[in-house]
């Protein structure tokens, strides 16, 4: 994982956020930059928002969840809760809680982040941390 930091925004607010230091690969909230995934927890490309792409991830950091509620996708009836940047407050995408549909519920407790919510941040890092590593090119997301 990363370490935990704290920072000020908004008068007395504090936020508690996760710093990744080890991550190849980080997905970072669009508006502020807050780290909120890396490449080893991403698990699919190949899903749809409401605003085109999305991104299905095992992890997120640094974000809080919404309401759950009721919401019909594509895939049918879900229970969801909308995620957000602990940063901005920027609306990242959302997390499954249930399915109706037994086909559905791999995705139960695991998080879309819809594409036009984050970037991409590639790390460098000492070649003596990536000695041993394969194939290093091919775990990067496309």
């Amino acid at each position: 994982m990363g370490q935990l930091h704290e920072f000020h925004i908004e008068g007395d607010a504090v936020y508690t956020y996760v710093a990744f230091q080890s991550f190849l690969f980080l997905f970072s909230c669009a508006e502020c930059g807050i780290p909120v995934s890396s490449s080893s927890d991403l698990l699919s490309t190949s899903f749809r928002g409401r605003t085109g792409s999305a991104w299905l991830f095992g992890k997120v950091y640094n974000v809080s969840e919404g309401t759950v509620e009721e919401r019909m996708m594509t895939t049918g009836q879900h229970s969801i809760t909308d995620i957000y940047c602990n940063g901005c407050g920027n609306n990242l995408g959302w997390k499954y809680y249930d399915a109706i549909h037994e086909s559905q519920r791999y995705k139960c407790g695991k998080i879309i982040l819809e594409k036009a919510s984050y970037q991409f941040q590639y790390r460098h890092f000492p070649q003596k941390l990536l000695k041993g590593t394969d194939d290093i090119e091919d775990s990067l997301p496309l």
